[in-house]
């Protein structure tokens, strides 16, 4: 009991204590007005009443870390402690404390008594404090080293502050300084001048007034041509002025311009041109004569060198790209050539010959549209150009343009009417617009001018085959072959006419020898097949058939022919075959239809030769081939009802048919 009183007295004294903290912390927290350190406190105190001494003390301590000197916290950790240590001997004495309350209670009234720490509490003490103590001079100390580091760095920044003001002082100095020099120096130099004499004066804009008289007496001489005085007048201006480049220039001009195609004029301009480049490298107009010389003597690249030094100078100078687009067309650069003629079209649009060149260039470079476009403005800048009027008419007549194509070569032929291809052109644009007269009238009249021409006589050749006079036609092509043994394709229209004359045989041999001369020249394979299949050689037919599939083996009418042939071979499955697939690519064409009939009708496919008939009435009711083949072979079939509907069909459509009397006697 007494042990139990002694518990409870000395927590009722821990208690008092700690009220009597509270009340001292909270009068100074309204006087300091700390709240932080006040708000602290209080928490402290709270978990000691609530016997969280661990946790009072770790605020406490902070406290004290941060301020070792703060008494009151010293004081509410020494009252913690004492706390925890009466809570701790309470619990090993197996009596259970009646709870934190009573542990400050006792704690408070211990201390509100005078009762002392012991020797060990008392030595825990001191050496927290000593702790502490040290803490606190280690955290000075540091502070204190802070600050003098700062001290330091901030002297240091103000030190090169300074220095750099003082050497921007010194730079302004010696700005103004030479300024100053500068200033005195100009003056100086405008003394000089001010001082120059009237007769020195005088004396210099005499020599001027001598070297631009000289000067224009030369470049009159040269426009006068007069060039023995231009090259005196021009050696006149070099000797009043040696500094000058003009006077070199002007003795250039007056060796080249004189003759360019002379060896020793080209010599002595070429050295005159490079003493005015020596002193002037910017002078352009010397470096284009220097490529027009180098372009006189055959040096390509090294003419295509100096007019790009030129434009390099002076990019609006637009001879100079005209020379450089000349030497990039002859030499297979047409895409160059083009832009370097493009060039010359924006700066000088009137340049003579500048819009035909791009459109070769254009041509060339495979730009028709562009070339097309070229052409025409070239015509409008010089509509007596034939030359531009012929290439603009080839362009049309190739883009499908005949009749424009035709007018062009009409202004061409009127122009220029000694010119045989002109003639031959507009024979092409006539007959390719349906005017196969005009197309005649104009290979006439190249005839003229170059009688042995094949092209002409060839064509003209083609349009009398077309207007039905194979004798005409004969004699031209007979003549085109005279002068052109070797040309497949006047062999092969020599073979049309002599068929058509009937002439099977010379017909043959001309196909023979246009196919022997081109192995890729389908056409005389065709007609020799043709040819050979009416005779009854049908295994020839059929070889020549073949070759013809060879280089186009996708003709209908290679598989037509094929068909036919091997349909008089009795091959009758490859006869359907190629029949088939003619009639299949054209699915219009009557004449295919029928052969692929008359195939099936063979092979004995009657009800697909039947269906195939009925094709070829629908696409020609007037083919009355087809109905008596369809008829008799539905009757074969024993459709009665469908011959007797076909015959109808054909009384109707070919009413005076020959054969209808007979297909009447067949009906049941």
């Amino acid at each position: 009991m007494v042990r139990n009183r002694i518990v409870l007295v000395a927590g009722i004294a821990a208690l008092a204590l700690l009220l009597i903290g509270l009340g001292l912390f909270f009068g100074l927290k309204s006087h300091n007005g700390q709240d932080a350190r006040s708000n602290t406190l209080e928490l402290a105190r709270s978990y000691a009443e609530r016997g969280e001494y661990e946790m009072a003390m770790e605020l406490l301590n902070g406290l004290l870390i941060q301020n070792a000197g703060d008494r009151e916290a010293r004081r509410l950790l020494d009252d913690v402690l004492l706390a925890r240590k009466r809570a701790e001997e309470a619990q090993k004495s197996h009596q259970a404390p009646e709870g934190p309350e009573t542990a400050s209670v006792d704690l408070a009234s211990e201390d509100s008594e005078g009762d002392s720490l012991s020797e060990d509490e008392v030595e825990q003490r001191r050496a927290e404090e000593k702790r502490r103590e040290e803490q606190r001079r280690a955290e000075e100390k540091r502070r204190k080293d802070q600050q003098k580091a700062e001290e330091k760095r901030r002297k240091e920044q103000q030190r090169a502050e300074e220095k750099r003001r003082e050497e921007q002082r010194r730079a302004e100095e010696k700005r103004r300084e030479k300024q100053r020099r500068e200033e005195e120096l100009a003056r100086q130099e405008a003394e000089r001048q001010a001082a120059e004499t009237a007769a020195r004066k005088r004396e210099r804009d005499k020599r001027i007034r001598e070297f631009n008289r000289y000067l224009n007496d030369a470049r009159q001489a040269i426009e006068n041509q007069d060039w023995p005085r231009a090259r005196e007048m021009a050696a006149r201006a070099r000797e009043t002025d040696p500094s000058s480049s003009e006077g070199w220039a002007t003795e250039g001009d007056a060796w080249f311009l004189e003759d360019r195609k002379n060896a020793e004029n080209r010599r002595r301009a070429r050295a005159a041109y490079q003493e005015a480049v020596n002193r002037n490298p910017d002078d352009w107009e010397s470096y284009f004569r220097l490529g027009e010389i180098a372009l006189a003597e055959r040096k390509r690249s090294e003419a295509e060198d100096f007019f790009k030094e030129a434009l390099r100078l002076n990019p609006q100078a637009a001879p100079a790209w005209f020379e450089l687009g000349k030497l990039q067309y002859r030499s297979g650069r047409y895409e160059e050539a083009r832009g370097s003629f493009e060039q010359v079209s924006r700066l000088e649009p009137d340049m003579p010959g500048n819009w035909f060149n791009l459109g070769l260039s254009c041509v060339k470079a495979g730009h028709p549209r562009a070339a097309e476009e070229a052409f025409e403005e070239g015509v409008k800048s010089r509509p007596n150009h034939a030359a531009g009027y012929y290439e603009l008419g080839k362009l049309r007549l190739a883009g499908n343009n005949s009749v424009q194509a035709a007018e062009s070569f009409t202004m061409a032929v009127s122009l220029s009417p000694e010119k045989e291809q002109y003639w031959r052109s507009l024979g092409a644009a006539c007959y390719a617009n349906g005017n196969p007269e005009k197309a005649l009238e104009a290979y006439e009249r190249a005839l003229t001018l170059e009688p042995a021409n094949g092209n002409a006589l060839n064509n003209m050749a083609i349009i009398y085959l077309e207007q039905g006079n194979a004798q005409e036609a004969w004699s031209r092509a007979s003549e085109a072959v005279r002068q052109e043994g070797g040309n497949a394709v006047y062999l092969y229209t020599q073979g049309e006419a002599a068929e058509k004359l009937g002439m099977s045989s010379q017909a043959i041999l001309a196909y023979k020898k246009s196919a022997e001369l081109d192995a890729s020249y389908s056409k005389p394979r065709i007609n020799l097949g043709v040819l050979y299949d009416e005779a009854g050689e049908h295994e020839k037919a059929l070889e020549y058939g073949l070759e013809a599939l060879r280089i186009e083996p996708d003709s209908t009418t290679v598989w037509n022919n094929l068909g036919k042939a091997y349909l008089h071979t009795g091959d009758n499955s490859n006869s359907v075959l190629f029949f088939d697939k003619a009639a299949r690519a054209e699915p219009d064409n009557a004449e295919f239809r029928m052969n692929l009939a008359l195939a099936l009708t063979e092979l004995g496919e009657n009800y697909q030769a039947i269906e195939a008939y009925r094709a070829v009435t629908a696409l020609n009711p007037g083919k009355a081939e087809a109905y008596d083949k369809m008829i008799r072979l539905q009757l074969t079939e024993g459709d009665r009802a469908g011959a007797a509907e076909s015959l109808d069909k054909l009384k109707k459509a070919v009413p005076s048919y020959p054969g209808l009397a007979e297909l009447n006697a067949l009906m049941p």
